[in-house]
C-alpha cells in the first residue's frame, strides 16, 4: 500500500512537472515569436528608413547636378553671343566628309565657339556643347567630323526643344553620330536679338560623369546606386 502510494506521488509529480513545462512553453513561445517578429520588423524598418534617406540623397544630388546644368544652358541661351547668331553661321546641310572648324571661322561663330570651349574646360565631364539655328547653322564643341548633310533642325534635341518656349527638355537616349554611344541631350530654344525664336542651345554630359556621381552614393552596407 505504501509502495503504491509512493508510486502515485511520483506519477503525480511527473505529471505536474510535465504540465508545468507545457504551460511554460505555451505561454513563452508566443512571447518569443512576438518579440522575434517585433525585432525583425524594427530592423527592417530601420534599414528601410536608412535606404529611403539614401535614395532621397541620391535624388537630391542628381537634382543639384541637373539644376546646375540647366542654369548653364539658360546662361548660354540668353548670352549676347548666342543671341547675336545669324545666317553667317556655317551650315553643313549640303556638305559631306568635312571637319568642323568654328575656332578658325571668325566672326560671331568663332566667338560662340570660344565661349563653348571655355565652359567645357571648366566643367569636366562635358561631352558636347552645341547649338543649331533656323537657317541650318551649327556650332559644336569639340570640333569633330560631322555626318554627311547634317541638319540640326531634324535632330530630336532640336525638334523637341524648339516649341517649348525656352523650357529645358531632355531627349530619349539616342545614338551619337560620332561616338555611336547612347546619349541624352539637354536643350532649350533661344531667341535672337530681334526677340524671335531662332534656334536651340544644348549641352550633353558624359555618362561617365553621371556614373561617378552615382558611385559616390552607397545604399546600405553593400548596395549601390
Amino acid at each position: 500500500m505504501i509502495r503504491k502510494t509512493a508510486m502515485n506521488l511520483t506519477s503525480l509529480k511527473t505529471k505536474l512537472a510535465l504540465y508545468s513545462v507545457i504551460l511554460i512553453l505555451v505561454t513563452s513561445i508566443p512571447i518569443i515569436v512576438t518579440v522575434a517578429i517585433l525585432v525583425k520588423k524594427s530592423i527592417y524598418d530601420g534599414h528601410a528608413n536608412t535606404v529611403t534617406q539614401q535614395i532621397n540623397m541620391l535624388d537630391h544630388t542628381l537634382n543639384l547636378f541637373y539644376d546646375d546644368l540647366d542654369r548653364n544652358i539658360d546662361m548660354f541661351a540668353s548670352s549676347k553671343q548666342v543671341r547675336a547668331s545669324d545666317s553667317t553661321l556655317t551650315s553643313y546641310t549640303d556638305k559631306s566628309d568635312i571637319k568642323m572648324t568654328p575656332s578658325k571661322n571668325g566672326g560671331i561663330e568663332q566667338e560662340i565657339f570660344e565661349s563653348f570651349d571655355n565652359y567645357a574646360k571648366n566643367h569636366p565631364g562635358t561631352l558636347y556643347v552645341y547649338m543649331g539655328t533656323e537657317d541650318g547653322g551649327y556650332i559644336q564643341w569639340p570640333e569633330t567630323g560631322i555626318s554627311n548633310n547634317y541638319d540640326p533642325r531634324k535632330r530630336p534635341w532640336y525638334t523637341k526643344a524648339k516649341d517649348r518656349n525656352g523650357s529645358i527638355i531632355r531627349t530619349d537616349p539616342y545614338e551619337d553620330a560620332v561616338t555611336k554611344s547612347l546619349i541624352v541631350s539637354n536643350a532649350r530654344s533661344f531667341k535672337n536679338a530681334q526677340g524671335e525664336t531662332y534656334g536651340v542651345m544644348a549641352i550633353d554630359v558624359s555618362s561617365q560623369k553621371i556614373t561617378e556621381i552615382l558611385n559616390d552614393i552607397k545604399l546600405g552596407k553593400t548596395g549601390y546606386a
